[in-house]
């Protein structure tokens, strides 16, 4: 994207300073921060009085004061000092105004946010009239609210969290990142221990009581440095609950990279054979999310955390008695000869038998309906089969 549709600041925050975005970067006052921030926003050498707390916003497109309002129905995203605690103002203002008229709506931080999921719930939310802010270091894709940062950073968070209503927790490393030893046991339990805890500690502090937390299938894996950091996530989650009355939900979705992030599978074909396998479709994890911010506002949560599967259309007898008849029986009987046919020209096995782990408990408590089963999938390959 070219330069006049992003502006960007890093600034030195103090305790008195205001960002007004959506556009324009304006009102920093400059001056030492109480909480640092990650090392790469400090010069290492630097005296210690003269270190400063970076905030950096990202705000894409720029757009006018009237075209903000238009798109999202605010002025700006301010941010203020945690004293008066005054972030965000018209978010906030927005709020009061759509429930005078009956809406109902919530300022959702999206922790994360410019990642996968984080990019497909904020726009599922967005259209919905939710107001989603994503909080991430990278780069968003679009021209929703954004700001550049970490769950690390105190400062931030204590910025961010008193207008908002509920926190979907997304940021971590995961196990791709294991698996590709781009990140070791350090990098594990910095962002995804420790980020939990400086986050659930902020909303406590910052009276945000609902929380909806990415954990994951793969904490069967356990002691794998993934799982691990994931049922510290889930243990951290449970006792705030206890502790703090607050409201959360843990969802453990299966793998759900999608089929467009090339940076892992880099043909549509690879994607196939891996979520063949055994993953859920992101667009599934994304209603997930969703389902689960609407279920916080009437519930308290769900102390057990909850699996995200995909659709599977094979009934239980089909599964109890897989290829009885032979192998392949199960899969043409349900999907024909031509599907048969297929998944062998992407060089997947269709007499495998599929591993289900379910959704019953997210199905009950949430109301989740999987969408994407093998069927979607056949019907994908169909449409992409030029390319293999």
């Amino acid at each position: 994207m070219s330069d006049q549709h992003r502006t960007r600041s890093s600034l030195p925050l103090s305790r008195n300073c205001s960002v007004r975005a959506l556009g324009r970067v304006e009102a920093f006052t400059a001056g030492p921060g109480r909480h640092r921030s990650s090392a790469a926003t400090q010069a290492p050498d630097a005296p210690r009085h003269r270190r400063h707390t970076q905030l950096s916003v990202v705000v894409m497109p720029l757009l006018t004061h009237e075209e903000a309002s238009t798109r999202w129905g605010i002025h700006a995203l301010h941010l203020a000092s945690p004293s008066p605690r005054r972030l965000p103002t018209d978010l906030r203002s927005h709020q009061q105004q759509h429930a005078s008229t009956g809406g109902v709506m919530m300022n959702v931080l999206l922790t994360g946010g410019s990642g996968d999921l984080g990019t497909v719930v904020a726009r599922k939310l967005a259209m919905r009239g939710d107001k989603p802010v994503k909080l991430d270091p990278r780069s968003p894709e679009g021209d929703l609210p954004h700001i550049e940062g970490s769950v690390l950073d105190r400062t931030i968070l204590d910025n961010l969290l008193p207008d908002i209503q509920c926190v979907v927790h997304i940021s971590a490393w995961h196990g791709i990142h294991e698996f590709r030893k781009e990140k070791d046991a350090f990098d594990f339990w910095h962002l995804n221990a420790t980020g939990t805890f400086t986050l659930l500690e902020s909303c406590a502090r910052s009276g945000v009581s609902k929380v909806v937390f990415l954990s994951s299938s793969a904490v069967t894996e356990w002691p794998g440095m993934y799982a691990h950091s994931k049922l510290i996530g889930e243990s951290l989650m449970e006792a705030y609950r206890a502790r703090h009355d607050m409201h959360i939900i843990t969802l453990r979705p299966r793998a759900f990279i999608p089929p467009w992030n090339r940076s892992v599978y880099p043909s549509f074909k690879e994607w196939a054979r891996w979520h063949w396998k055994g993953a859920v479709h992101i667009d599934d994890v994304a209603q997930a999310v969703v389902r689960s911010i609407d279920a916080l506002k009437v519930t308290r949560g769900e102390h057990h955390p909850l699996t995200v599967d995909g659709l599977c259309e094979y009934s239980q007898d089909e599964l109890s008695s897989w290829d009885a008849l032979g192998p392949g029986t199960t899969f043409r009987e349900r999907f024909g000869d031509a599907s048969y046919s297929l998944a062998f020209r992407y060089e997947i096995d269709p007499t495998r038998k599929p591993v289900i782990l379910g959704s019953d408990e997210a199905e009950r408590v949430i109301g989740y309906k999987p969408t994407y089963g093998f069927q979607r999938l056949i019907e994908d390959m169909e449409r992409n089969a030029h390319s293999i």
